[in-house]
């Protein structure tokens, strides 16, 4: 019998929503954690790489190990806009760009390169409500986040019939980030918030395992707006 070793990968883990699954998945299985700009507190179980270019060799290195890897991926990783697009300066606009597009793209390679060998992969792509509605000085970073949403949901398609799944999760107002952002002043919170949820690291956990356990959820977009109205 073939002996198959479960990762999960997450690029982006500086975000303390991961938090839970992260720690679920060490108990027993390997967890690689790519991040960019805020490092995690370090655990002995975790492998933690710095740039995406180490990812194919820290896969290469467990598959080498253990035999053929079963992954799971969370991406979350992304740059914020905090200013009108006419205001960014070059530097600014190619790293949300380089991060909420290009980097996504290799890592989608590496990925797809161990998920097709082994015949099972789960691709989960943390997206965001600014995907709709969009607002005032969001448009790089919705951009990247509608190019992703498109791209991810389209590896499900090309991708399913080998065992591979992918989709995206759309969030609205999560306790992170993004009411960090929020809360230094660099948007107001929209009245419709007042009607609806805070979603917890519990609420976006439980939905990615669902995602990664079911194979149905495949080739689209879950929402997860806990009731915020756009109207």
């Amino acid at each position: 019998m073939t002996t198959r070793k479960k990762v999960l990968v997450v690029f982006g883990s500086g975000t303390r929503l991961l938090g839970p699954l992260i720690e679920e998945y060490q108990k027993h299985d390997s967890v690689i954690r790519i991040y960019r700009t805020s490092s995690p507190a370090p655990q002995s179980s975790c492998i933690d790489l710095d740039d995406t270019s180490d990812l194919d060799s820290a896969l290469t290195s467990l598959e080498r190990e253990s035999g053929l890897l079963n992954i799971d991926f969370v991406g979350a990783a992304s740059e914020y806009q905090n200013s009108l697009f006419s205001r960014l300066d070059r530097r600014t606009s190619g790293l949300i760009l380089n991060t909420g597009v290009l980097e996504y793209v290799h890592v989608a390679h590496v990925l797809l390169r161990f998920m097709v060998k082994s015949r099972y992969g789960r691709l989960v792509f943390l997206s965001s409500f600014r995907t709709l509605h969009r607002g005032v000085g969001m448009s790089l970073y919705a951009a990247s986040k509608s190019f992703n949403e498109t791209f991810f949901t389209s590896l499900g398609t090309e991708y399913g019939r080998l065992g591979i799944t992918s989709c995206a999760i759309r969030m609205g107002y999560f306790d992170g980030r993004m009411l960090d952002n929020l809360r230094d002043g660099a948007r107001e919170v929209p009245p419709s918030l007042k009607t609806a949820s805070i979603g917890t690291a519990d609420d976006l956990c439980s939905t990615i395992k669902f995602a990664f356990s079911n194979k149905m959820v495949n080739g689209g977009v879950v929402e997860l707006f806990g009731g915020l109205s756009f109207e």
